[in-house]
């Protein structure tokens, strides 16, 4: 299968620091290529609440001048939830 195949599910987002395009987690599930529900419950509490770490260990998760409090602290909130679900 091509990238091309998967045009239909990318969005796009325009931020002042660029635009990103990024692919519907949804519409990777509706079209069978993906099945959040499979996830474990930390790692898609964090994927739905917009947190999203590097697919590859070699990839850096880091905050940048781009990033505002704002997001730092959304980030903050989403991980602290997730980790909670984990308590027992």
């Amino acid at each position: 299968m091509t990238s091309e195949n998967f045009n239909h599910l990318r969005n796009s987002l325009a931020l002042k620091s660029g635009a990103y395009d990024y692919y519907s987690l949804e519409g990777l599930e509706r079209e069978g290529l993906a099945h959040l529900d499979r996830l474990p419950f930390s790692i898609r509490t964090l994927l739905e609440g917009g947190v999203y770490f590097p697919p590859s260990q070699f990839e850096a998760a880091f905050v940048s001048p781009s990033h505002s409090a704002g997001d730092v602290t959304v980030t903050l909130q989403t991980a602290s939830t997730a980790l909670a679900a984990l308590r027992p």
